[in-house]
């Protein structure tokens, strides 16, 4: 219903409320919630605490591996995928540019860097909006950085997110990128600082669901176990385009209620699709594993009720036997957690205007083009040569 401060308060501030081995999970929900409620600041300490958890978790416990070899995944913390790092140093950023703080900003861009540097991943969008804020820093070389990265990010589209998640250069990009080669970014690309840059990223729809399927597997005559493992359903939005606009109000620049610069939003970023294709590259060692953790547990049982019945006889082996059988059933569950409150998909609009004062808008559209609503972001004082960082959310 878009009641950010509730959703804040429901989720409170203890993460043990997730129940154990999910604190990370809550710091992200926590943090894009204060996101979306436009807590910049209070949005800054929630993902802040989620990056320490990414880190401390990244060294496996022994005793949570043998738990999870022996019981199922559930057993480990959840650790978080490369993706959602990244998608926290997205947000962070954002935290900090919607507060006119792009130095701090570009202190996620840093740190992405180092991660990817061990981890081999890279984001087209992230190369994307780290090229942008580093136009907006404007020193020498921070404009060289943002060549580096409008450059990577073209790459990045071009080579992976194209072909693997249909998501093609975006005109901004492409925009950014020839501003930065030709002329002086900071000030406002080829009108020498005469215009004022509003980025809008809205964020649209919620990332696929993942389910478990699970089996039921016969071992012999007497001995029943089950393999499960996850995949995803998808949760499909009605946003299929949007209009980003801007508006001269009363006193303003424009006059009441003109219509002084739109533009179509883009796609820039497909989470789910992302999130989709790491689960199927994975899947050939998650069937794996959830095949052989099933006949360890197996030769363990046929072990325990063998001397159960050398010792005992058949009835207690028997019953040893039944139970092993309905903890084989019902301890079997595939790992589905996972950032459930993430967008499905990110598009981005840009508008120049003359420096004045604006109202903006953004405009929802389902698959016909039909109008799903129209809702005001606000209204902002433009200077010269500056960036202005919108962000929106959209549930339908």
């Amino acid at each position: 219903a878009q009641h950010f401060d509730k959703a804040v308060s429901f989720l409170g501030q203890d993460p043990l409320a997730y129940g154990p081995n999910n604190q990370l999970l809550f710091w992200l929900d926590r943090g894009l919630v204060l996101h979306l409620a436009g807590r910049y600041a209070e949005s800054v300490g929630a993902f802040e605490s989620a990056k320490r958890a990414f880190d401390q978790l990244y060294t496996r416990s022994i005793s949570q591996m043998a738990g999870a070899a022996a019981v199922n995944d559930y057993w480990q913390e959840y650790r978080g995928e490369d993706y959602e790092y990244v998608l926290v140093n997205i947000f962070q950023a954002l935290n900090f540019a919607a507060m006119d703080n792009v130095s701090e900003a570009l202190v996620e861009a840093r740190d992405m860097d180092a991660r990817s540097k061990w981890t081999k991943t890279d984001d087209a969008f992230a190369r994307m909006l780290f090229g942008i804020l580093y136009q907006a820093a404007g020193t020498p070389q921070d404009l060289n950085d943002a060549y580096i990265d409008d450059v990577r990010s073209r790459d990045i589209y071009q080579s992976t997110y194209k072909g693997q998640y249909g998501v093609d250069v975006p005109k901004i990009l492409a925009q950014n990128l020839a501003t930065v080669q030709t002329s002086d970014p900071a000030n406002g690309g080829a009108d020498g600082g005469a215009k004022a840059e509003v980025y809008l990223f809205h964020y649209t729809g919620f990332v696929p669901l993942k389910v478990a399927d699970v089996f039921p597997i016969p071992l012999d005559v007497s001995h029943v176990t089950a393999i499960s493992f996850p995949r995803y359903i998808d949760r499909v939005s009605d946003v299929r385009s949007s209009i980003f606009s801007a508006v001269g109000p009363a006193g303003g620049v424009g006059g009441v209620g003109r219509i002084l610069a739109q533009d179509n939003t883009e796609l820039v970023q497909d989470i789910g699709a992302i999130a989709k294709k790491i689960l199927d590259d994975r899947k050939a060692f998650i069937l794996a594993k959830a095949g052989l953790r099933p006949i360890g547990k197996y030769l363990l049982e046929k072990t325990l009720e063998g001397g159960v019945r050398d010792r005992n006889g058949d009835t207690p082996a028997d019953i040893v036997n039944l139970f092993a059988n309905v903890y084989n059933l019902y301890s079997e569950q595939a790992d589905v957690r996972g950032w459930q409150t993430l967008p499905e998909k990110i598009r981005a609009a840009r508008l120049l205007l003359e420096p004045g004062q604006y109202e903006f808008f953004v405009e929802d559209f389902d698959e016909k083009g039909a109008s799903l609503g129209k809702r005001p972001l606000g209204v902002f004082d433009l200077r010269a040569g500056r960036k202005k960082f919108l962000v929106v959310r959209s549930y339908r």
